[in-house]
């Protein structure tokens, strides 16, 4: 496929999961007291936070334009299973021909196995369970916060860190995604938290209006000047989030030298491109940069707290439902589904909120890869 027509397929594939988001803002909006509106709103919200990670997928090259929609309709449980699978072939792979330490391999297999069973729980219940069902679990936000997602996610996080210990510029090319990441919390939560209206709706766990939402799509997809990102980036440096102070202070390198080589690290595009495209090298052998790289990536930004306490990635995976029952009226307990939209209203908006944030995050960052690229081209020519 041509650049001109990959670059093409990434702007029309953007204003899709956008148009998405929108017309999902405006159907809540209009569904007061009409439940078949509130259900086609979160068809939408579904579809935007789908097509925004599947983009976000391909910018890094985890997968090809053309692999796009083979990836399905529950996006998040597919794909985080998918790549779980490879990497644990990989691993497993370069463990029998000792390119691994064995202690330390088994201990992230363990934890990939572990999440692998909770996603294949999840499909599970989804392929045998009737569109009422389905979305009476995901209203119940199942399953309970001690089995969820983001948080064996994060395990995998920092059990992978283990495997380029005492690598000093490897185990913090791990960490500079949670920097990186950070920074772009920061953007998109500063938009929110620095305007009333818009921090109050937030905390209340409503969807923002469509005048809202238009305005922050805006600002983010606005042009990115590579200063900002820099900064953005040296405030987190400056201030440094309670899990980089775990990793800076249980290093066995000095933590000067450590912020020595972050700061050098976000001072040069290139070198930040690498994080999102990591390619198999000695500290990063087979899939373990490349899957590792994404799944950190959503780590971090699934972690962001909803007004509920539980993780922003929980409730996307939440939504896969539906993809496909946002279409379809069925009959349950004494009720059909958009009677019990209704009676639920308050977890089908906080879905809709959480749709609204992830897919912002993604074009955040979609906007920074773009800033990155032609800045590192520049300074290249």
């Amino acid at each position: 496929m041509s650049s001109s027509v990959t670059e093409k397929l990434i702007e029309d594939y953007t204003e899709m999961f956008v148009k998405d988001l929108v017309l999902a803002a405006r159907l809540y909006f209009e569904s007061e007291g009409d439940s078949l509106l509130l259900m086609q709103s979160l068809f939408h919200a579904q579809q935007a936070a789908e097509k925004a990670l599947k983009l976000f997928s391909m910018l890094i090259n985890v997968v090809e334009p053309k692999e796009l929609k083979r990836l399905g309709h529950h996006p998040l449980l597919e794909t985080l299973y998918l790549l779980l699978e490879r990497m644990t072939k990989s691993m497993s792979d370069m463990k029998s021909e000792g390119k691994l330490e064995n202690v330390k391999a088994e201990k992230v297999i363990d934890d990939i196995e572990d999440l692998k069973k909770k996603l294949e729980n999840m499909k599970g219940e989804i392929r045998k369970s009737s569109c009422y069902e389905r979305i009476q679990k995901a209203l119940e936000l199942r399953p309970s916060v001690s089995d969820s997602p983001a948080r064996s996610l994060e395990k995998i996080r920092v059990s992978l860190g283990t495997l380029v210990e005492n690598r000093e510029v490897a185990v913090f090319m791990y960490n500079m995604w949670q920097v990186l990441f950070d920074a772009i919390l920061q953007q998109v939560s500063s938009a929110i938290e620095e305007t009333p209206k818009l921090r109050d709706r937030v905390r209340r766990g409503e969807p923002l209006t469509f005048d809202q939402l238009k305005g922050i799509i805006d600002e983010v997809r606005s042009p990115l000047q590579w200063e900002f990102i820099r900064k953005r980036a040296e405030s987190v440096l400056e201030n440094p989030p309670a899990w980089l102070d775990q990793v800076l202070e249980s290093s066995p390198v000095d933590r000067q030298l450590v912020m020595k080589i972050l700061r050098d690290i976000f001072e040069d595009p290139a070198k930040l491109l690498q994080l999102f495209n990591l390619k198999e090298t000695e500290q990063f052998p087979g899939e373990i940069g490349k899957v590792g790289s994404l799944l950190l990536g959503l780590a971090a930004l699934g972690a962001y707290p909803l007004p509920n306490g539980r993780p922003l990635l929980d409730h996307v995976i939440f939504l896969d439902v539906f993809s496909e029952c946002g279409r379809y009226v069925e009959a349950g307990d004494g009720e059909t589904t958009p009677e019990l939209l209704a009676r639920k209203k308050d977890a089908a908006r906080l879905l809709i909120l959480a749709a609204e944030l992830w897919t912002m995050f993604l074009l955040c960052i979609c906007a920074i890869l773009k800033t990155l690229r032609k800045e590192a081209e520049r300074r290249s020519a």
